[in-house]
């Protein structure tokens, strides 16, 4: 049976069956035919199929809306009442249809930033129209529009007529916008220039003004180009402060003006120009000229200053002679006589302060009572003292920061005529130094030359000649405080720290090295079919300090007499051999044991002495092997170990 109007199915006739029912084929197809036709007509939740007639919805609420979505069941339409469906988005409505309006309630966004779509709107008057055209990112109002309200607008090109009723602002304060206002001739326009702050008229345009203009208060012009008369009755003043423009009177002579020439800071005659002055120029105060040429007298009653500190100008004295003058070269900071002038000094120059000059040249006596300084500090010139010999002379070179004697210029310190290029005098010794002497250090009593340097330098005399710098040397090395004597490379000499005297490699002092050392305790069963270390413990003397941890070294190159005597406890006679060891770093020098005896003794002595050739920092040690048998064998502290260099 097909659905009621209400939407409600019922089963065909036949139904429901009761118990005990023959189900026949008749009764089958017609229920399930027409429970497929109802399903048939029933929508698809998969979308398969559409409706074949309107779909009356529920009409809903704001929180429950009609038609909502699965997962936001507060979002989507609604009936609110009779012609007046709205979208719901989380409870809140956004968009509102009434008979003939459409009301939004958020902010409506065509495209997104930097892609939008032309969007139109039309009136009620055929032919008018407001379009935001994307493609020119431009808002267009076609016909003619009014305006209710203040609006902003950044930028306006208007092309017809405007009435205004009210005012019109351009931009915001210190952001403005360029205004022109054309006329009827081509090229003539006003315009309010914004980057410039400026009202300008352009081309044929001009400024009619019926009556005066009248300036109460400060009218700021930054340029002025006026063709007839002015009165001003107060002040006019062009620019600021540290930011002036030129200024121009015109007289009845072509050419002349006068000019305050705003780059310069100048006031300027210019042309047949000049300045005439009926009665005396009377400066009170200080005036500032950046420059005067004065052709007549001048009586200053006061200081007269040329230029500020750091910032000055040439001053220039003429006299009666051609080409002579006195000039203050600012440049140079210099004052110059030129030509003929000269200076004549009646009485004393006495300089109580100082005076820097950065050039002098002395031809007679100067006494200094204070400090003479050449130069400042990094910076300095040559000073050159004079003698009475030809070629004689003390210089201070700048450039190298030397103090130089040249020709037969010497220098004495206590010693007021040298005959040495240097000759330091304590106190007089009553004979007169070798001619051949370059330095003489000179006192009647202790003299010493010292050599100071630091705790890890070396310090000596060098003695060469005119094809090497160092044919022999005397040196001390401040480390381990040797002090050796060398021709070219080869040390022939020296003296060690602790005294000894070396010859060639030869130690004859007597801290010559030699030692005497033996076990401090009983080394008690040696492990077997291993080298083992022998440990003295006890030393007899260690004459230099040169034996340590159980091993010699050598202090020089050179022959060691070396021996060792072993008293060694509890032979094992199963024992394949022992075998006695002084091991040097050149050689190592064995002498080998194989017991023979019927019975493991209590008490056996072994011995080996060799003449070893050593390096300086070689080392010896002794050492003992057992091949086999068991670990059982001890040695005594009567055991030995001695040596001595012996050349």
């Amino acid at each position: 049976m097909p659905r009621d109007s209400s939407g409600n199915y019922t089963l065909p006739a036949g139904n429901p069956v009761v118990a005990g029912t023959a189900i026949t084929p008749t009764w089958g197809n017609n229920t399930l035919n027409d429970v497929k036709t109802v399903l048939t007509a029933s929508l698809d939740r998969s979308g398969n199929g559409g409706m074949l007639a309107g779909l009356p919805a529920f009409a809903g609420t704001k929180a429950l809306p009609g038609y909502a979505f699965s997962g936001a069941l507060s979002s989507g339409w609604y009936l609110a009442g009779t012609n007046d469906v709205r979208f719901s988005l989380a409870d809140t409505d956004e968009l509102k249809f009434t008979v003939g309006t459409t009301t939004f309630s958020t902010i409506v966004n065509v495209g997104v930033d930097d892609t939008g779509y032309d969007v139109k709107f039309f009136g009620a008057t055929s032919g008018k129209s407001m379009l935001w055209d994307e493609s020119a990112d431009t808002l267009i109002v076609t016909g003619t529009t009014t305006l209710i309200g203040t609006v902003n607008l950044d930028a306006v090109d208007i092309d017809g007529n405007v009435q205004l009723d009210g005012t019109l602002t351009v931009g915001v304060d210190d952001t403005g916008y360029d205004v022109k206002l054309f006329g009827a001739t081509s090229g003539a326009y006003l315009l309010w220039d914004e980057s410039a702050d400026d009202l300008k008229l352009v081309g044929a345009a001009g400024l009619t003004v019926a009556g005066d203009i009248d300036v109460d208060g400060t009218t700021n012009l930054d340029a002025v180009d006026i063709d007839g008369a002015v009165q001003a009755d107060a002040t006019i003043t062009v620019g600021v402060d540290d930011t002036g423009y030129d200024v121009k009177f015109f007289g009845a002579t072509s050419g002349a003006y006068m000019l305050w020439d705003e780059s310069a800071d100048d006031l300027k005659l210019v042309g047949a120009a000049g300045l005439t002055v009926a009665g005396d120029i009377d400066v009170d105060g200080t005036t500032n000229l950046d420059a005067v040429d004065i052709d007549g007298a001048v009586q200053a009653d006061g200081t007269i200053t040329v230029g500020v500190d750091d910032t000055g100008y040439d001053v220039k004295f003429f006299g009666a002679t051609s080409g002579a003058y006195m000039l203050w070269d600012e440049s140079a900071d210099d004052l110059k006589l030129v030509g003929a002038a000269g200076l004549t000094v009646a009485g004393d120059l006495d300089v109580d302060g100082t005076t820097n000059l950065d050039a002098v040249d002395i031809d007679g006596a100067v006494q200094l009572d204070a400090t003479l300084s050449v130069g400042v500090d990094d910076t300095g010139y040559d000073v050159k003292f004079f003698g009475a010999a030809a070629s004689a002379y003390m210089l201070w070179d700048a450039s190298t920061d030397d103090l130089i004697l040249g020709g037969a210029a010497q220098m004495g310190i206590g010693e007021t005529a040298p005959a040495n290029l240097l000759h330091v005098k304590a106190s007089d010794t009553g004979i007169a130094p070798h001619a051949s002497a370059q330095i003489v250090l000179e006192r009647e009593g202790t003299n010493y030359l010292q050599f100071l340097t630091a705790e890890n330098g070396t310090s000596g005399i060098l003695f060469g000649d005119g094809s090497d710098i160092d044919v022999a040397s005397i040196k001390l090395d401040h480390n381990t405080t040797d002090m050796t004597f060398a021709t070219e490379t080869s040390v022939a000499m020296t003296i060690e720290g602790e005294g000894n005297v070396i010859f060639g490699g030869i130690v004859t002092a007597t801290t010559q090295p030699a030692f005497n050392v033996y076990p401090a305790s009983i080394q008690s069963n040696i492990a077997i079919n291993t080298v083992v270390d022998i440990v003295f413990g006890t030393e007899a003397f260690d004459q230099g300090s040169n034996f340590a941890s159980n091993t010699f070294t050598a202090p020089v190159t050179g022959k060691y007499q070396l021996n060792v005597s072993f008293d060694v406890d509890n032979v094992d006679i199963d024992a394949g051999f022992y075998q006695i060891k002084i091991t040097t770093s050149n050689k190592t020098y064995n002498k080998t044991y194989a017991p023979k005896l019927s019975a493991d003794p209590a008490y056996w002595w072994w011995a080996i002495s060799v003449l070893a050739d050593m390096d300086a920092s070689d080392t010896a040690l002794i050492q003992i092997y057992q091949s086999g048998g068991a670990a059982q064998t001890d040695v005594a502290v009567a055991s030995n170990f001695s040596g001595f260099l012996a050349c």
